[in-house]
């Protein structure tokens, strides 16, 4: 399977970088290409439906403060978010994203979103 992934330490603890990244309210400050983007339900776990301008998708790996996975509709792509503590107060973030036919992604996220999400969760913890 032709993955693609993308790594950050986020000076935050991992409880902040995973209800930041849950929160659809905030994808569309870093993942480019998304202007608004919404769930279905007030909670968040496995079943939970995120829609945004590429469309539907249903979470279907969920584990509070350490996994977060989508799947789109037509179960044809998949992103998983996978978070672990360097020390209190920094998270490694891994991003993972595939085609799940095991072809190549069209548009695979970049690093300077990641980036982005980084400064901006680190610029908050400063508030």
């Amino acid at each position: 399977m032709n993955k693609h992934t993308l790594d950050s330490s986020i000076n935050a603890p991992v409880a902040r970088v995973f209800a930041y990244t849950i929160d659809p309210a905030n994808t569309p400050k870093w993942c480019e290409g998304i202007v608004h983007e919404e769930k279905h339900t007030d909670d968040v776990g496995v079943g939970t439906k995120y829609t945004n301008e590429l469309g539907t998708l249903s979470v279907t790996d969920f584990e509070q403060d350490r996994r977060f996975e989508l799947t789109s509709e037509d179960g044809s792509y998949t992103v998983r978010y996978e978070y672990s503590s360097l020390d209190d107060a920094t998270t490694k973030l891994s991003y993972t994203e595939w085609m799940n036919d095991g072809s190549g992604l069209a548009h695979p996220l970049e690093q300077t979103s990641l980036d982005k999400l980084k400064d901006l969760i680190e610029s908050e913890m400063n508030f």
